[in-house]
């Protein structure tokens, strides 16, 4: 072959065909179109991964012999945890309390007028720990925003309720609160959102 597109045989000269130099440069850049779909598939499987995939390579690398898949499932549950929980605390902070001082109110107001729980009754319909109910109910007293007053049927007894104030105040936390939650599953249509409720439910309960 002879620079300047020209083939030779048997010592003579010939002119490459037009075609011929057109499938050249058809293949050449198919190859170099190839290469960059591959390496555009490598950045976007890398981007759309996230911590726990890595995670989970990783393992599938070190130790092939072993099914990580839970940590698939357990790992993701893990860390959305964590990240609602902030989420939901920025919240309602803005509101001076923290989670477990909303969830207290939250309960309260949600039993119905006249908004009133006994303090195991609070303990057993809220989600926070019996502990942390009797610090926060502390708290919550002081700011005037629930009373704990005698169980006249049981002189032992203490019923806590909302005051005025708790009630106002949690009126106006609970819609925030709730577009936060949106705001977090935003990414999910309604049929995944309840698709999902529902595995976590089964989960739920088959683990108490």
């Amino acid at each position: 072959m002879r620079a300047g597109g020209t083939l030779t045989l048997l010592g003579r000269w010939y002119p490459r065909r037009r075609s011929d130099r057109r499938d050249h440069q058809e293949n050449s850049i198919a190859k170099h179109l190839a290469s960059a779909a591959k390496c555009l598939a490598s950045v976007y499987a890398w981007l759309t991964s996230d911590h726990v995939d890595r995670i989970l390579g990783q393992w599938n690398t070190e130790r092939p012999d072993l099914d990580t898949s839970p940590m698939a499932v357990v790992g993701r549950l893990s860390r959305l945890s964590r990240q609602i929980d902030r989420e939901l605390e920025r919240t309602v902070n803005r509101h001076d309390l923290d989670a477990a001082s909303f969830d207290v109110l939250a309960t309260l107001r949600r039993a119905g007028r006249p908004y009133t729980l006994s303090p195991r009754d609070l303990s057993a319909s809220s989600m926070v720990t019996s502990s942390a109910i009797a610090q926060r109910l502390n708290r919550l007293e002081r700011r005037a925003l629930v009373t704990r007053t005698q169980d006249p049927g049981d002189g032992r007894g203490k019923h806590v309720a909302l005051t005025p104030q708790g009630l106002h105040l949690i009126n106006e936390a609970l819609p925030e609160h709730l577009a936060t939650e949106h705001r977090f599953l935003s990414t999910l249509t309604p049929g995944e959102q309840e698709a999902l409720a529902n595995l976590l439910a089964k989960l739920s309960a088959a683990h108490g």
